[in-house]
């Protein structure tokens, strides 16, 4: 998994790949080998006790799954239940998640590329005249921190 700025070494010569997705109608890129496969939503069981932006769990594949609410733990406008949406189901720590996408798009190679200190960010890569944020998955994913939440 990506986890830092060395993005070409001398032995791989191949820089890290993100996957776009749409959240809270902005785009986003997120550590390509984390993402394991996109789903229809899901009815999820809520938990009590947790940060609003945890939607609740599911059963999936003979394990209880978070959904959590990207768009609300970025403190953007959360998804309706109007807006077309997908779960994007990753693999963080170890761990299955699910974070609620509303539309998957390209993958593409980080050539350019720029740090940044935010919580939930690990930087921003170039797509044409774009910086796209790239989430900070472990961050993201994180119940244990109450974050930010509408």
């Amino acid at each position: 998994m990506f986890d830092g700025w060395d993005l070409v070494s001398e032995t791989s010569k191949r820089a890290p790949t993100f996957q776009l997705v749409h959240i809270g109608g902005r785009r986003f890129a997120v550590d390509s080998q984390a993402v394991i496969a996109t789903a229809d939503p899901l009815a999820t069981t809520h938990v009590p006790g947790t940060p609003a932006w945890v939607r609740g769990v599911v059963l999936w594949e003979g394990q209880v799954v978070p959904v959590l609410s990207a768009a609300k733990r970025l403190g953007l406008v959360a998804l309706t239940a109007t807006t077309p949406s997908q779960l994007l189901e990753l693999k963080v720590r170890g761990e299955p998640f699910f974070i609620e996408i509303e539309s998957l798009g390209e993958v593409i190679a980080a050539v350019n590329f720029e740090a940044c200190d935010e919580r939930l960010l690990l930087g921003f890569v170039a797509l044409a005249d774009e910086m796209i944020p790239i989430l900070d998955l472990a961050a993201v994913t994180d119940i244990s921190d109450e974050g930010v939440s509408q």
